[in-house]
């Protein structure tokens, strides 16, 4: 039992390479789309902080307080299940018909 040795062919062979070649693909997808969007994002709410229009202002302090303030994975869940809640029936409609797995992680 303290001897054994793994068969790592098994990984390179068959259907095993496909999924893991797969697997890495969506990982790195996602991390582009992610960090794409996120710098956006960071970007025009840095912008909103330096504004001088009380609004603008507000909803960047606003925003900043509710995702530093909340757990990530409470964030995630709700982006997963809970916007199914909010969001009219059109838009959850559309939703299923694209890959909404990747698009509520890229959003998580």
């Amino acid at each position: 039992m303290l001897n054994y040795q793994f068969d790592w062919a098994i990984i390179t062979s068959g259907q095993y390479f496909e999924w893991i070649v797969s697997g890495i693909k969506i990982t790195l997808q996602l991390s582009v789309v992610s960090v794409a969007l996120s710098f956006i994002l960071g970007l025009l709410i840095a912008v909103m902080r330096m504004s001088h229009i009380r609004p603008v202002l507000w909803f960047s302090h606003a925003y900043l307080e509710f995702f530093r303030n909340t757990p990530l994975l409470v964030q995630i869940f709700f982006w997963y299940f809970g916007s199914y809640k909010i969001l009219p029936t059109a838009v959850n409609d559309w939703m299923n018909t694209l890959n909404f797995e990747f698009a509520a992680a890229v959003i998580a």
